[in-house]
């Protein structure tokens, strides 16, 4: 007998980078997320784990056979995800005692809804479904293994928009009213690009200014943009936000980096320079300026975002 998990991918509208200095954000679970099921293997040696991940296309991009008992890799096609794997497992494994009380062998198999590039949560879902398996507290797991604020976490949990803060390193996760009245008129595109976000916020959090008025402003960017009717008003919050957090990285906006031409708001979602931007548009004819560039995944509001 298998069991399914589920979770949801996600998309951080305000707050990125400066969840970790104390400010609020805005994030919303997408429609695309990843499963995973459990169900025993049909191998005879009871000591086994076995793993196998597919893509979004179905095709398997990692396998790994390792010994629970040893953590042992027997075989691999990929050694630096089995690592991590490990290292997951064993933390888990440290909190449940999961493997320490269950003998029998299992067959784990995980599926992507979206390409693992996308920065749409790819570990996270991954990390988060582990932890409804062993029954671990799925914060404290991606803690103490890749690290990270928690928002990614917190968005496979749930299937509406959430703020999200850490105060003294706990997650605060609260419902949040935000579906645009506007939000025909917002569409994120993806830059043709991954950004590890593990060494963006290392380079952050080694070399940032941030001040208090600057967490602060963002909290209140965040309240404001989730209540907000008004998409001029919108417009010009996002805005704002690219503006603080250009001076606190000491980077310039994307729109100043690529799409300078572009008459309409545009913001970074997550760490910049990578993933997908949010972007604000009069209609669809709009979104041809990015056409012309190159950069063709593009998804309205209502197509990405859980809602």
């Amino acid at each position: 007998m298998q069991t399914q998990f589920y979770s949801h991918g996600k998309l951080l509208i305000t707050g990125e980078y400066t969840i970790l200095k104390g400010s609020t954000g805005l994030a919303v679970p997408t429609k695309m997320g990843q499963k995973m099921w459990v169900k025993p293997s049909l191998t005879e040696n009871q000591s086994l784990l076995e793993w196998k991940a597919f893509d979004f296309e179905n095709n398997i991009w990692f396998t790994c056979t390792l010994s629970y008992k040893s953590w042992a890799v027997l075989s691999t096609n990929n050694t630096k995800f089995s690592k991590t794997l490990i290292q997951i497992l064993k933390e888990a494994n440290g909190v449940s005692g999961f493997f320490k009380k269950k003998i029998a062998n299992y067959l784990v198999e995980t599926h992507l809804e979206f390409p693992n590039y996308w920065g749409l949560g790819s570990s996270s879902t991954f990390i988060n479904n582990i932890a409804k398996w062993l029954q671990v507290d799925p914060f404290t797991l991606l803690f103490n293994t890749l690290g990270g604020s928690g928002y990614d976490i917190a968005c496979a949990n749930h299937s509406k928009p959430i703020y999200y803060s850490l105060e003294a390193k706990n997650a605060v996760v609260s419902n949040a009213n935000f579906f645009p009245t506007f939000h025909n008129n917002l569409f994120f595109i993806y830059l043709n690009q991954k950004k590890e976000t593990s060494t963006a916020l290392s380079n952050f959090l080694a070399n940032n200014t941030t001040t208090s008025q600057q967490i602060a402003r963002i909290t209140q960017i965040t309240n404001l943009i989730s209540s907000t009717k008004v998409l001029d008003e919108f417009s010009n919050l996002i805005t704002e936000h690219e503006n603080i957090l250009s001076t606190i990285l000491g980077e310039k906006t994307i729109k100043e980096l690529l799409f300078k031409e572009y008459p309409h708001a545009i913001k970074s979602l997550g760490a910049w320079g990578g993933d997908f931007i949010l972007v604000v548009a009069n209609n669809t004819q709009d979104l041809t300026y990015f056409k012309t560039k190159k950069y063709t995944t593009i998804f309205s509001y209502q197509e990405m975002i859980l809602s």
